[in-house]
């Protein structure tokens, strides 16, 4: 007599190549490339940075570095000040304080109209940050800000001024 667990794989043996076999007639579907450079996207939204009511609340895309100490910080020949994990953060500013103290051209030299602010080197440019990564995390940080699910989620959209009447 055979026994249950001898008739359950039995089953799952013969389900497993229905399906392999049914994936093996249809093909994939074609996919289309992006033929737009990443970054040719990220310097056109650089530059959207720069147009538009000046009042208006944009996020630049700061580039934020964290070292995690270890052991080796504290010694005189250890590996003090290395740099850490690199991300892409947002800052939440008006479109007039992003020109006047914060604008960089596709180079990387500064453009405000004003003097800069300390931490105007920051501001993240597509050209002077040659990894891949980077500019992924770029890709995600504007997926993000135009995704309206996760509006309320960042504190930066939260910090709406109010408006004068």
């Amino acid at each position: 007599m055979p026994s249950l667990f001898s008739k359950k794989k039995k089953d799952e043996s013969e389900t497993a190549q229905t399906i392999t076999l049914e994936a093996s007639k249809n093909p994939p579907p074609a996919y289309t490339e992006d033929t737009t450079p990443a970054s040719h996207k990220a310097v056109s939204y650089q530059r959207s940075l720069l147009e538009g009511d000046p009042n208006d609340k944009i996020d630049v895309p700061m580039i934020h570095t964290t070292h995690k100490l270890s052991m080796g910080d504290y010694l005189p020949w250890g590996s003090a000040m290395k740099t850490g994990k690199r991300t892409l953060i947002s800052r939440s500013m008006t479109r007039d304080c992003y020109i006047k103290h914060y604008a960089k051209d596709e180079e990387g030299n500064y453009i405000g109209t004003e003097r800069p602010y300390p931490d105007h080197q920051l501001v993240f440019v597509p050209n002077k940050s040659t990894p891949d990564d980077i500019l992924q995390q770029l890709n995600e940080f504007v997926d993000v800000r135009h995704d309206i699910r996760n509006l309320h989620e960042r504190k930066e959209m939260k910090r709406i001024p109010n408006s004068v009447a």
